[in-house]
């Protein structure tokens, strides 16, 4: 299977909203009434992807916590780390679970839906995640199931395995195996390090197309009860190195309001979360793209420990 050819398709008809994958070059000139914003756009995304090394969409998962922060979440302890650095799901009290919805650059057919669920057990908690992207012509898929464990009162470590599937209409699925491996440190009471790394080795397609590694680092400031800063500095192989910030502040006891920005790419970002009856959250953020517009999610969480 030719996925190069394959994903590359993905990205152009998914921003020109087409239902097929086939997709010719008239559409590109502009014909059959296609919006010129469509057009401009896939023209990026053509650009932005031909590159043999990817990136799929996963990385929002997160949902509204992760895209208000600016996805500056290494560092996150408590549920919704299971979708950034499993190492923080140490730190979950009982049993949690989390469901989130997310549009990119507000394109049906770009929406990513996942959820979370993880459960104390002893010094450790396991984690259980799926999370879908795409429409039905293209979809991706990813199962992982974690552990972490406090190695002790203010360090642990964590391991979780992915299954992750590709599914072309036309030409079938393709699933493939990786794992991610997270480290979690509290240095002191005003600075926390988080560090991630997501399939280690890489992960081979074809002789042509790759999806590589990703190492995150990156240090949370409690600035006050009030107050916490982000900052997450993250390298795919072969791609330039990004920096991230987020900053999360207590507004009212149960009323959180988050900011986000990643310099490299002029994303800025804005989120909240309101909680009631001291176990549950509703959340929702925004993103904004000078170039490509504005991505927009909600979620729902429920948790006793709201780190």
């Amino acid at each position: 299977m030719q996925y190069k050819s394959c994903l590359f398709r993905k990205y152009t008809s998914s921003f020109l909203q087409l239902k097929s994958i086939k997709i010719s070059w008239k559409y590109l000139r502009g014909n059959n009434g296609i919006p010129f914003k469509g057009i401009f756009i896939s023209f990026l995304l053509v650009l932005h992807f031909l590159p043999a090394d990817a990136q799929l969409g996963f990385d929002f998962a997160g949902g509204p916590e992760h895209l208000g922060l600016g996805r500056a979440t290494v560092s996150m302890k408590g549920l919704s780390s299971i979708f950034s650095n499993q190492a923080g799901l140490a730190f979950v009290e009982g049993f949690g679970i989390e469901a989130n919805a997310l549009r990119r650059y507000n394109i049906q057919g770009l929406d990513l839906f996942s959820l979370g669920i993880a459960h104390q057990v002893g010094e450790g908690a396991f984690g259980l995640s799926i999370a879908q992207y795409g429409f039905d012509t293209y979809k991706e898929q990813k199962l992982g199931l974690a552990y972490a464990r406090k190695m002790s009162s203010d360090f642990s470590a964590s391991l979780q395995f992915d299954l992750m599937n590709i599914r072309v209409s036309e030409f079938g699925n393709r699933f493939f195996f990786s794992f991610e491996l997270g480290l979690y440190s509290e240095i002191s009471n005003t600075v926390h390090l988080g560090v991630h790394i997501f399939s280690p080795a890489g992960i081979s397609l074809d002789e042509d197309y790759n999806i590589p590694a990703r190492f995150r680092m990156g240090p949370k400031f409690i600035l006050s009860p009030e107050l916490n800063v982000y900052v997450e500095f993250e390298k795919i192989i072969d791609l330039d190195p990004a920096v991230k910030l987020g900053i999360d502040y207590a507004f009212q006891r149960n009323f959180r309001l988050r900011l986000g920005i990643i310099p490299t790419l002029s994303e800025y970002s804005f989120g909240f979360s309101y909680r009631f009856q001291d176990t549950m959250d509703l959340r929702g953020s925004a993103s904004y793209d000078g170039i490509l517009g504005t991505t927009s999610s909600i979620g729902f969480a429920y948790n006793k420990n709201n780190q």
